[in-house]
C-alpha cells in the first residue's frame, strides 16, 4: 500500500532543467525537511515557472527507495522580485542554499533551519537591500551554523565562559574564545573587537559606519568553517568574496595581537 501523500509550503533552493520538460528540484519543506524532487512537465506548465529561491506549496508522495520523489502539484506562493533585481542579494541567496544543500540530508527534521530560512528570505520583500539588511543576514548565517550543531555562541569564551577578549575563533571547538584561552590552542583564528560586538548583540539598529570590511571579514571565516565541516568550498560564497573585496573601504581593520606571540 502506497504512503499516503505530503504537502507542505517549501523554498525551492536549487532548480536544474531535466529532459526536455521537467526540473530537477532542491526544496527545504516546512513538514518534512529537505526535499530532493522531480517537477514532470514543470517547464511547459502554464504560468510562470518553478525558479531558484522561490517559495512554493508542493503535495508529494515519499519514495519508497529514499531517492527523488515526484511532485504531483506545486503551486506559486512567493518569488522575491527584489531578490533578482540585484547582484549581491542573488549572491548572498545563493550562499544560502548551498550552505543548506552541505549542511543538511534530505528527509531530515529540519524545523528550525526552515524557520531561519523563511527569516532570510522575508528580508527581500524589501524593495531594496541595504548594508543594514546584509548585517541581519550575517546573524541569519550564524544561527543557521548553530541550529545544525555547528558552531557556538558569540556572547562568551567556549571554555572559560567570559565575556571579555572575545578576540579568537577556534575551529578546534567551533566557538570564540578570549585571548587567556587562545593562548593554549594552535587552530585559532583573530577576529576584531568590531566582529565581535556585532556578533554579540541581537540587534543592528543604530549601526554607524562601513559594515563592508566586517561583513567580508565573517565571510572569509565562514568560508573556512564550511571548509572544514564539508571538505568543500561553495561556489557562489567564493564568488561572494570577490565581489566584497572589490567594494573595500579604506577604513582600517583591526584585528587582535596573537597572544602566542612574545
Amino acid at each position: 500500500m502506497s504512503e499516503l501523500a505530503r504537502e507542505s509550503s517549501a523554498y525551492v533552493l536549487d532548480c536544474r532543467d531535466f529532459r526536455e520538460t521537467s526540473q530537477l528540484l532542491v526544496l527545504l519543506s516546512e513538514k518534512s525537511g529537505r526535499i530532493d524532487a522531480v517537477a514532470r512537465g514543470s517547464r511547459k506548465a502554464k504560468g510562470p515557472g518553478l525558479d531558484r529561491f522561490s517559495k512554493v506549496f508542493v503535495v508529494w508522495r515519499p519514495s519508497r527507495t529514499g531517492g527523488l520523489v515526484t511532485l504531483s502539484r506545486w503551486e506559486l506562493e512567493e518569488t522575491y522580485p527584489s531578490l533578482r533585481t540585484s547582484y549581491l542579494a542573488y549572491l548572498l541567496a545563493s550562499v544560502w542554499a548551498e550552505s543548506i544543500v552541505a549542511l543538511t540530508a534530505a528527509a531530515g527534521e529540519e524545523e528550525e533551519v526552515y524557520r531561519l530560512t523563511s527569516d532570510f528570505f522575508c528580508t527581500f520583500q524589501q524593495e531594496k537591500v541595504v548594508v543594514l539588511s546584509t548585517l541581519k543576514h550575517v546573524r541569519l548565517f550564524w544561527k543557521l551554523l548553530e541550529s545544525v550543531g555547528y558552531a557556538g555562541s558569540w556572547r562568551e569564551c567556549a571554555i572559560c565562559k567570559t565575556r571579555k577578549s572575545l578576540n579568537w575563533f577556534s575551529f578546534s571547538v567551533m566557538a570564540p574564545l578570549c585571548d587567556q584561552c587562545a593562548f593554549g590552542e594552535n587552530d585559532v583564528y583573530p577576529v576584531s573587537s568590531t566582529f565581535v560586538r556585532i556578533m554579540g548583540e541581537d540587534k543592528t539598529e543604530g549601526w554607524r559606519g562601513d559594515a563592508t570590511l566586517w561583513i567580508e571579514a565573517f565571510f572569509h571565516l565562514y568560508g573556512e568553517i564550511i571548509g572544514r565541516i564539508t571538505e568543500r568550498s561553495l561556489p557562489s560564497l567564493e564568488l561572494l568574496k570577490k565581489t566584497l573585496a572589490q567594494r573595500k573601504s579604506r577604513v582600517p581593520f583591526r584585528v587582535a595581537r596573537d597572544p602566542r606571540e612574545t
